[in-house]
């Protein structure tokens, strides 16, 4: 649980340093480990939940101890991202440090608007306990999700198909392409709904459920 894991051991777990950044070597490595940072969706995906077109092309990353802007798509976990006002987040991170202000929009992964305190929902570097939802902690951000103010520094946890939006991907394979069912207004709507009964599976897959397969998730 990347959210609630003691910095310093998930920062080893993932070979990451926050200074320096990973090198070519372990960059190597973590790419033929982990493959591509990309999302595979198919057109009925990016009609019916078209933040899917939101993911950002590239990403400032901190690599050998130099700030580099590079593809998203070649981001790994253990890299350092920056995080800047009006970007959009390039890989699901935990922050390391950031502004005060520092919020984002959480709509992208199909969570509410705001959390009524201002744009966005505000993110901070603190570690939460195991019991708070992953939706509601503040020290993780989404691959997607428009960063509205504020900046910051953060280390990827997880890319590609394991992200959240890689796993709501994968929940909208399910969804029948061939029409709409009675009872839902769209294919979106029929997904809230059999996605509202999966988000105990849902946490599994992005690592967020308990070892007793308790949900620490709400339900968007």
């Amino acid at each position: 649980h990347e959210r609630c894991e003691p910095l310093d051991q998930l920062l080893e777990r993932l070979g990451a340093d926050t200074t320096q950044g990973l090198d070519d070597a372990a960059l190597k490595k973590k790419k033929k480990a982990h493959g591509r940072n990309k999302v595979f969706v198919s057109t009925v995906g990016f009609t019916e939940f078209p933040f899917f077109k939101e993911v950002p092309a590239t990403a400032v990353v901190m690599r050998e101890g130099r700030q580099k802007e590079v593809l998203a798509e070649e981001l790994v976990p253990g890299d350092l991202i920056m995080l800047q006002r009006g970007q959009r987040v390039p890989a699901d991170a935990r922050v390391l440090e950031c502004s005060p202000d520092l919020r984002i929009e959480m709509e992208s992964i199909g969570y509410r608007k705001s959390d009524g305190r201002g744009p966005g929902h505000a993110r901070n570097a603190v570690e939460v306990e195991e019991t708070v939802g992953v939706w509601e902690c503040k020290n993780i951000v989404f691959m997607g999700c428009k960063i509205e103010s504020g900046s910051g520094k953060a280390v990827v946890i997880k890319t590609g198909a394991t992200t959240a939006l890689g796993v709501i991907a994968r929940e909208m394979a399910w969804t029948d392409e061939s029409g709409v069912e009675e009872g839902f207004s769209s294919k979106f709507d029929k997904f809230e709904s059999a996605f509202e009964g999966k988000t105990e599976a849902l946490a599994r897959n992005i690592g967020l459920a308990s070892d007793s397969g308790r949900c620490n998730c709400a339900v968007m």
